[in-house]
């Protein structure tokens, strides 16, 4: 059985830390203040809270980076993410229902194995769904495989262009697509139509 990592020396942690102690060291204000200069004392005073504040916040982000990279070495160790990326991509796309985009999104959060494969694999990008603010990305993702389209919601009127532009860009590429919206089946065979007979 392979042993537990041990946590990552927390060094940006320290940092923080020494960084909050400092400012602590530093709350003393130079001079007598007996009482005589409040001013002076309300000044010190939100320096040293802005300090504090910084400092802490420095320390927290420390510490979450400090986490996730320990995560990610435990993570490794377990025994799906020692599989060949080839048979975790298999898996991972037998588990997904491809036309929900958000499938692979939720997939690609469980580890950070998992989104390396399914970034890398072309195969979980060629299910285009809307919305379309990052087909340009999904479609370069996907390398020279088919694509498919599923717009399973009623198609608003300015989605319609984007559409349409979408179906000419890369009429040669479709093997499927499936709309909710019978007038957009017939632009989309209106467009294809006229796309492939060029």
């Amino acid at each position: 059985m392979t042993p537990r990592p041990a946590p990552p020396a927390p060094e940006a942690v320290a940092q923080a830390l020494a960084l909050v102690l400092k400012s602590m060291e530093d709350s003393e204000p130079a001079g007598d203040l007996d009482g005589r200069d409040i001013e002076s004392r309300m000044t010190h005073f939100n320096r040293l809270v802005s300090r504090c504040q910084v400092a802490g916040e420095a320390l927290q982000l420390a510490t979450q980076r400090e986490a996730a990279l320990f995560r990610r070495q435990r993570n490794a160790l377990l025994p799906i993410n020692r599989l060949p990326p080839e048979l975790l991509s298999a898996i991972l796309i037998k588990s997904v229902t491809l036309w929900e985009r958000r499938g692979s999104q939720l997939l690609a959060q469980v580890a950070w194995q998992w989104w390396q494969t399914i970034k890398s694999d072309p195969q979980f990008w060629t299910h285009i769904t809307p919305p379309l603010r990052g087909v340009e990305l999904q479609t370069r993702k996907a390398g020279i495989l088919p694509l498919s389209l599923y717009w399973l919601i009623d198609m608003e009127s300015k989605d319609r262009d984007a559409f349409k532009d979408l179906l000419q860009r890369y009429a040669e590429r479709w093997t499927t697509i499936v709309v909710a919206d019978s007038d957009c089946g017939m632009d989309a065979l209106e467009v294809l139509y006229t796309s492939l007979s060029l």
